[in-house]
């Protein structure tokens, strides 16, 4: 049984092919910008153990209705571990997480 199965317009693709370390994508709606994020995060944990990933948003309520559906309907339950920074302000540099 695959852990992932996600698969990308044709573009988002050749995205998360590319070999840059940084990947500055400006696309209108319905590109494949959360999908491409999804999968190179997954991707990411999958071969390097251990690995930690963040998807980022003002808030967690946006965080959580842009891509927490998708990755849980496309990984294992047993592999997510949430952790989430519960506030409806952006977060500064001068913070924690708990």
């Amino acid at each position: 049984m695959p852990v992932a199965h996600l698969e990308l317009k044709p573009a988002a693709a050749e995205i998360l092919r590319a070999d840059a370390d940084v990947k500055v994508v400006f696309s209108g709606r319905r590109f494949g910008k959360t999908r491409l994020m999804l999968t190179a995060g997954v991707e990411l944990c999958l071969t390097k153990p251990g690995a930690k990933v963040f998807h980022l948003a003002p808030s967690r309520k946006q965080a959580k209705d842009i891509a927490w559906a998708d990755l849980k309907g496309v990984v294992l339950q047993s592999l997510l571990s949430p952790v989430w920074v519960d506030t409806e302000k952006p977060l500064s540099g001068q913070g924690h997480m708990n």
